[in-house]
């Protein structure tokens, strides 16, 4: 027969909103990112550098983020660095807003 008090007593302990808890999508880190935190961090005070009174360009971060991705990348490797697509810079300041000046 089950001796339910044992069994209660035995699983007391676990926390099972601990073990079986999900993180909602807000919370999650992005899988796909080309540009690594640190990476995005470095775009991020490169712009701060060279952004003086002006909004920063598309240009400017994909080239960054570009230079940035290659560097990172081994140059005896055998496949070629990633570079960001045409939509990752559009992106990247719709993410930080504080690169644009607003008149």
């Amino acid at each position: 027969m089950l001796n339910r008090s044992a069994a209660h007593t035995k699983y007391q302990s676990v926390n099972f909103e601990e073990v079986y808890k999900v993180n909602s999508l807000q919370e999650r880190q992005a899988q796909n990112r080309k540009l690594s935190v640190d990476l995005e961090l470095a775009v991020c005070q490169y712009l701060d550098l060279d952004t003086i009174g002006t909004s920063a360009r598309v240009q400017m971060v994909a080239s960054c983020a570009n230079l940035n991705l290659i560097l990172q990348n081994s140059p005896n490797g055998p496949d070629p660095a990633p570079i960001i697509g045409d939509n990752g810079a559009p992106r990247f300041l719709e993410c930080h807003l504080e690169y644009f000046i607003k008149k």
